[in-house]
């Protein structure tokens, strides 16, 4: 069972537990007062969400024992559900107008997406050929993410370069 995420989170809702290598652990986030661990891809990478003191909920991304919160820009709220092999992330945010929207993660980018005519778009999981999976206003949501030109690609590359060092710097801020 390597590699396998318990869905038990820890006793004061302060981390949740890890179970790899026939071992469990407990991985604790330091700022929060409730955590949800959702996915965990092939290389033990973590996704989910946690509450902070203000009761905001934040997504988060734990891999390699380091923790970095992802927030939409101007969201309310941001949950982290899905994480696939390439470590594309999926999940919702809340804007301003307590409205969900789905977005996708990749190395740090962030890209909100909406299903045509939903009242609200939630993406919950995302597999290894980038195709999504989730609702809008009580429909099914399968979306294929874009193949990328080259110079797109390269500027993505360059991009999530950079957001992977802002991210690593976590909550040592």
């Amino acid at each position: 069972m390597q590699g396998r995420l318990s869905a038990i989170t820890y006793p004061d809702q302060s981390g949740f537990y890890l179970y790899s290598n026939g071992v469990f652990s407990t991985v604790i986030v330091p700022v929060a007062t409730g955590v949800t661990a959702q996915k965990i891809n092939n290389a033990g990478a973590v996704v989910g969400s946690y509450f902070d003191a203000s009761n905001v909920e934040h997504g988060f991304l734990y891999a390699n024992g380091n923790f970095a919160t992802i927030d939409f820009p101007g969201a309310r709220s941001t949950l982290a559900y899905g994480i696939n092999n390439a470590g594309q992330i999926v999940g919702e945010y809340t804007d301003t107008n307590f409205v969900d929207h789905g977005f996708l993660d990749i190395g740090g980018i962030l890209m909100s997406f909406d299903m045509p005519g939903a009242k609200g778009t939630l993406a919950f999981g995302i597999n290894d050929l980038g195709q999504v999976v989730g609702e809008g206003a009580g429909s099914y949501l399968a979306v294929e993410t874009p193949e990328p030109s080259g110079l797109t690609l390269t500027a993505l590359s360059m991009l999530a370069m950079l957001g992977w060092r802002v991210r690593r710097r976590g909550f040592d801020n």
